[in-house]
């Protein structure tokens, strides 16, 4: 079936997209928030989900065929981490797949050490973790606003328990602050 890395699975949809096409019980799926975790076993059906952070895999090396990252690397305690330890726990001619953001600096989403000035940077970052035949592919047109879309709802229903008025105009500064970083 070829073993699955899922890196920062969240609630789990990920996870369950790749058992439909390698079978649930190929993948591993990692993240480190709790209640995220919760959520994705209770509906994970025969993934293994651990609690695990991206940038130091407890896992041997060469255990995975591939490994998979969904729009969270940016969040990575470093996004250089991650990628040398991908490339640690993939099989030689394994894959790397991931869709990421990059955002322009200063955004208050982004650990600073993970800012990068354009596409040719990123590039350099994967490949001097070793990776080869990297192809990078520049998105934001077609997806930028979906992503806005998909993160407000996100982080409304996310919060809607728990924030008072005022934290709903920081929701609203983040939002903002965040589509003008990712569409720039």
């Amino acid at each position: 079936c070829g073993r699955v890395l899922d890196v920062a699975c969240g609630r789990g949809a990920s996870s369950r997209r790749l058992g439909q096409h390698f079978g649930a019980d190929c993948i591993t799926a990692i993240n480190t928030d709790m209640d995220q975790l919760t959520h994705a076993r209770e509906h994970g059906g025969g993934t293994q989900f651990v609690a695990m952070d991206a940038a130091e895999l407890a896992f041997p090396g060469q255990a995975f065929d591939h490994v998979v990252s969904v729009e969270a690397a940016f969040h990575f305690r470093t996004r250089e981490r991650f990628f040398n330890e991908a490339y640690r726990v993939l099989k030689p001619g394994g894959f790397l797949a991931i869709s990421d953001l990059l955002m322009t600096a200063g955004c208050p989403m982004v650990p600073r050490e993970n800012h990068l000035h354009d596409l040719a940077a990123y590039q350099r970052l994967i490949t001097s973790a070793g990776f080869t035949g990297v192809s990078v592919t520049d998105v934001t047109q077609q997806t930028w606003k979906s992503f806005r879309r998909h993160f407000t709802r996100f982080v409304a229903s996310d919060s809607r328990r728990t924030l008072d008025p005022l934290s709903w105009r920081a929701l609203y500064t983040i939002n903002v602050n965040g589509a003008w970083a990712i569409r720039t």
